[in-house]
């Protein structure tokens, strides 16, 4: 072989090796990307799953305190009921004296009855109060559980984003690796070429 042709079969080996290096950078690049794009979409979506549990975690102490609220409410409402029924009972006693009428037969059954009727109002505002309070409070519960829900999908994608970061770094390397390994083939193989056409020539 001629000293141009092994000029030319040694820069084309030359330029394959390149080509194969070149290749295994960009395959590395590539990965070395997706393993960033990995890590800063798990960033995102815990910051995101974080705002969430901060929301629901405020939700939930806003749950409690309208409990609250629903209970000292249900409490005045109660308290209001009875005196306002004290007050009718009391100038219903005071119209049957006017009256002349004793309290013996009907006029004592009303009153009683008034009475009865009375602390049943009483006692249902307290009722509702305390269903609203526990409406309250489950949702509380409701709020605290997707806050532990919010917090557990964040640290998963975390870790989802780390494995997933992790394995495009190692395909990043296999290729690199691969790049060199193949430009280490072709040299030696045009080196080996070369050799082989020298001593035929």
């Amino acid at each position: 072989m001629s000293s141009a042709g092994f000029a030319l079969q040694a820069i084309g080996g030359e330029m394959e090796a390149y080509g194969q290096i070149r290749a295994g950078q960009i395959a590395a690049n590539v990965h070395e990307y997706n393993a960033q794009a990995a890590t800063e979409t798990a960033r995102q979506t815990w910051e995101a799953r974080n705002v969430e549990r901060q929301l629901a975690e405020r939700n939930a102490v806003v749950a409690d305190q309208e409990a609250q609220f629903a209970l000292q409410v249900a409490a005045f409402n109660e308290a209001r009921q009875r005196t306002h029924a004290g007050y009718i009972q009391a100038q219903a006693r005071a119209s049957v004296g006017a009256s002349g009428v004793t309290f013996d037969g009907s006029p004592l059954a009303v009153l009683a009855t008034n009475a009865r009727e009375a602390e049943m109002d009483a006692l249902s505002l307290r009722f509702q109060g305390e269903l609203q309070a526990r409406a309250k409070r489950e949702a509380a519960t409701l709020y605290r559980y997707n806050a532990t829900l919010r917090t557990i999908e964040g640290q998963q994608a975390l870790r989802a984003g780390e494995r997933t970061a992790t394995l495009e770094r190692y395909a990043g390397s296999e290729a690199l690796f691969g790049g060199y390994l193949g430009a280490a083939t072709t040299i030696v193989k045009t080196a080996g070429n070369m050799a082989g056409g020298a001593g035929g020539g």
